[in-house]
Order: structure tokens, then sequence, then C-alpha cells
């Protein structure tokens, strides 16, 4: 069975290949100049309050089993302060 599911997965590579054999060229899009990055960060930090999320200093990340069906897991994201060693 593993070799078939092999052999179909090298056929299908194959067929996705340029006809002149050599992979496609890439290229990442141009980047923003520093100027430009310089600007944007300076607008967003004048926009932008980071007042609650700084006195926020722990970062915690529970799964909870769902109430109607525990089998299944939910994911939560958790962003805490510490109040002493026990509490968070």
């Amino acid at each position: 069975m593993r070799a078939g599911a092999a052999i179909l997965f090298s056929l299908c590579l194959g067929a996705c290949a340029r006809p002149g054999g050599d992979a496609a060229e890439v290229r990442a899009a141009e980047s923003p100049t520093q100027t430009e990055t310089a600007a944007l960060a300076t607008g967003a930090a004048l926009l932008q309050a980071d007042a609650p999320p700084d006195a926020l200093d722990v970062y915690l990340v529970g799964f909870h089993p769902l109430k109607g069906d525990p089998q299944h897991q939910q994911e939560a994201h958790h962003f805490c302060r510490q109040i002493n060693e026990d509490l968070a």
C-alpha cells in the first residue's frame, strides 16, 4: 500500500514540473524602505496606547474541556498579571 502511494506521489510531483525542467523562480515582494517603516512605527505609537497590555506580564495558554462534550477541548489564551506566587 505504501509503495503504491509513494509511486502515485512521485507521478504527481513529476506532473507539476515545468516543461523546461527547472524550478519556478520565486521572488519576495519589495520590502518598504527604512524611512517608510520608521514613519509607520511612529504613527502606530501615536495612535495606539499600550497601557492595558503593559500591566499584563504573564501569558498563559490553557486547554479546557467543552461542557457538553468533555472529549473535545478548546484552546484559551489568557493575559494575566501576577499578583503573588500563587495567583495570576
